[in-house]
């Protein structure tokens, strides 16, 4: 009876993996659909043909190696919480292949959720154990969404302020995403500061009867948060470190939002509103954070094209999304696809 249950077990997870498998997919294909709508709408792939001659490339090349180095510094974030809680030294290229294999799932997954489960495994790979593992990925996690949280704050007021956003629709999506990011970060700290907090919601939990047949993984659950609070905790004790870890993660986030502004500067134009367009990118992105599709489909093209409308002319609005998206979304695709395929080879060998 047992050997039963545990090859329907089996069976059950590999099909609800299939099935997780198969959603990813049909969602990324939407993702791409969008893009090939804005493509062949007015003959757009022939526009950006013949545009991409009259570009200035060098601007394209920085945009590219912008998205790189914020990978770079997400590696760093990784590789100094490492040092902090295995005492041990790893390569920083192995931590920069597991950035960039992270960024590949938080394109092709939901609201990024595929990423930290990818990076966590692919850490465990070189010798890490699972705990520590958990929570390297859990700190570079919590101190990415409070940076953001705090950058896309402060952006979103500056905006607001300056440019006083009369879109009542896109101010009211505004505060939604704020309130997204808000509660995100408010969510996890919840658990780390207080940890009776999951244990209340255990012990209400008894009353459900068919929860009680899962007490052994409420156990492993608790002990994990518990590991990823003293380690969290005491990682916050030390300043310095604490600091650099904030450092990576604005610089990180700041190179992502440059991006529009080397597309902006890719087409010859002589100004060079960089904060402008940085904050408008954070605001931008904030406003599709919400969004339940890979890499915010549908919205962030549409969001782009209202808020940048301002700095880019009606002729080029088109062109300068497609070009944005491709570096910012699909880049990671084709990078981290290739580093995932290449890794899951050679383990295999």
């Amino acid at each position: 009876m047992e050997k039963l249950f545990f090859n329907l077990k089996n069976k059950f997870q590999k099909n609800k993996q299939t099935i997780k498998n198969f959603l990813n997919i049909i969602l990324l294909i939407i993702s791409f659909g969008i893009l090939i709508y804005f493509c062949i709408e007015n003959e757009n792939w022939n526009r950006v043909m013949n545009t991409i001659p009259n570009l200035n490339l060098i601007w394209i090349v920085l945009s590219i190696f912008s998205i790189m180095l914020s990978w770079y510094f997400e590696s760093l974030s990784i590789f100094e919480i490492t040092k902090f809680v295995e005492n041990t030294y790893i390569k920083k290229s192995k931590i920069y292949k597991i950035t960039i294999i992270g960024q590949y799932f938080t394109s092709i997954t939901p609201m990024g959720v595929g990423s930290p489960p990818y990076q966590t495994s692919e850490l465990i790979k070189t010798n890490v154990k699972k705990n520590s593992a958990s929570t390297i990925i859990g700190t570079k996690f919590i101190i990415y969404q409070v940076s953001l949280a705090i950058y896309s704050l402060l952006c979103a007021i500056i905006y607001c302020t300056l440019y006083h956003l009369k879109n009542h629709v896109i101010f009211i999506y505004l505060i939604i995403g704020l309130g997204f990011q808000m509660f995100t970060v408010f969510f996890v700290l919840i658990f780390l500061i207080n940890k009776n907090f999951f244990a209340k919601i255990e012990n209400a939990s008894k009353r459900i009867p068919i929860i009680l047949k899962y007490k052994k993984y409420f156990k492993k659950i608790k002990y994990s948060i518990n590991f990823f609070a003293d380690a969290f905790k005491s990682i916050l004790q030390y300043k310095l470190l604490t600091i650099k870890l904030f450092f990576y993660s604005f610089v990180q986030i700041s190179l992502v939002f440059s991006v529009p502004f080397f597309v902006f500067k890719a087409f010859q134009h002589g100004d060079s509103p960089a904060l402008e367009i940085i904050q408008t990118q954070c605001v931008a992105n904030t406003i599709c954070s919400f969004t339940p599709l890979p890499g915010n489909a549908g919205a962030s093209e549409k969001v782009f094209l209202d808020l940048f409308s301002n700095f880019f002319l009606e002729n080029e609005i088109v062109i300068a999304m497609i070009i944005n998206r491709m570096i910012t979304f699909y880049f990671s695709i084709v990078m981290g696809s290739t580093v995932y395929f290449f890794s899951k080879k050679h383990n295999s060998n």
